[in-house]
């Protein structure tokens, strides 16, 4: 086992992040009714990724900043539905990001937050280059996982009036390309199944792949109890 890594915290910090976490709360209020990126997403996000940095520091030796990860969690997702002309909702998060962190006097901790930011899409297919990125890659993958995973899943196939549950006439698209935008089943192997292979932390990788299997079980079942399953079973 390492012991070189460590979790690091700056106390000149701790009134900003307060103050931005107050302000995170407000805006995600006023945001409306995206359950699936509201403030319990948020406190989910930072107690994954709370536990991952202890288990990278003490296991992989990892030093952490824990200023730089708890803004970055707070602010990951504060551009969603403010994007414009095409915009990643991750480019639009960052931009608002430099703009919330300096005002709350923490314009040091912009660079790697915006980073940690930038990289943390699934979709974006950017490689995190720093620790804390890492940290909040994984964290925020894991809450698409498990129960919540699922919940999040149909909550957003709903927001996002995706036409149909699922394709009746080829469920498991064995004969067709998965569409999640049509179908809001196919979300589970397009994305979810893959989401535990992609961790780059042993923990995010382990626990990524306990809470799969709980998403591949519903997806079964779903399709089980909807008469369309395949004779095999498997997804």
């Amino acid at each position: 086992m390492s012991t070189a890594g460590r979790l690091k915290r700056d106390e000149r910090h701790r009134q900003g992040l307060a103050d931005l976490w107050a302000q995170v709360s407000q805006r995600t209020a006023r945001q409306g009714a995206d359950l699936a990126h509201d403030l319990p997403h948020l406190r989910r996000v930072w107690n994954n990724a709370s536990l991952l940095a202890a288990r990278a520091a003490e296991d992989e030796g990892w030093t952490i900043d824990l200023d730089v990860l708890e803004a970055a969690v707070a602010l990951h997702d504060i551009g969603r539905g403010q994007e414009q002309d095409g915009e990643r909702s991750e480019v639009t998060s960052a931009a608002i990001a430099e703009d919330m962190l300096r005002h709350h006097g923490l314009g040091d901790l912009v660079w790697p937050v915006c980073e940690a930011i930038l990289s943390h899409s699934w979709s974006a297919d950017r490689e995190a280059s720093t620790a804390e990125a890492r940290i909040l890659q994984d964290a925020d993958r894991l809450d698409a996982l498990g129960a919540i995973g699922v919940a999040r899943a149909l909550l957003m196939g709903s927001s996002m009036a995706t036409p149909e549950l699922y394709c009746e006439d080829d469920p498991y698209a064995e004969k067709r390309d998965l569409d999640d935008h049509a179908y809001i089943m196919d979300h589970f192997p397009a994305k979810l199944f893959r989401l535990a292979e992609q961790m780059v932390t042993p923990f995010g990788r382990a626990e990524g792949e306990r809470r799969t299997r709980i998403v591949r079980a519903f997806y079964e079942a779903l399709l089980r109890d909807a008469g369309v399953a395949r004779g095999d079973g498997q997804p």
